[in-house]
């Protein structure tokens, strides 16, 4: 996680995908991070929310800002590698749930944080 700065979502897929994988579900579950740095857990929590939620705005998005499914990054140096699709149509094709998710999740994050970034960045 430190070098990457998002969630390893498939540990086991590791292999299949080439590296270290994020798929963008887990900007919904941000919100379990949030909460519990805010009650009682530790305080650093917070910290890879917002870690997870900037890195996946600036690679996980298409210059049309259509979302990737997976985004594969390099284990050791933490490089994007590519965007792909494990459920979608294809590769460059938006996946609607994803999509709709990364709305949610954007929100949730300004919600939280309350850094208009992530609230222009969800309304584009």
């Amino acid at each position: 996680r430190p070098r990457v700065g998002t969630l390893l979502s498939w540990p086991r897929n590791i292999k299949m995908f080439g590296g270290h994988n994020t798929i963008m579900d887990n900007m919904i579950n941000l919100e379990m991070l949030f909460w519990a740095a805010r009650n009682g857990g530790n305080p650093y929590l917070f910290d890879i929310a917002v870690s997870h939620a900037d890195k996946t705005m600036k690679y996980q998005f298409r210059p049309d800002y259509t979302s990737y499914h997976v985004a594969v990054y390099d284990t050791l140096t933490g490089k994007f590698i590519k965007g792909v699709t494990h459920q979608g149509y294809s590769d460059s094709s938006m996946w609607a749930r994803g999509q709709a998710w990364a709305i949610y999740g954007y929100t949730m994050v300004y919600r939280e944080t309350k850094d208009p970034k992530y609230l222009d960045f969800v309304q584009k």
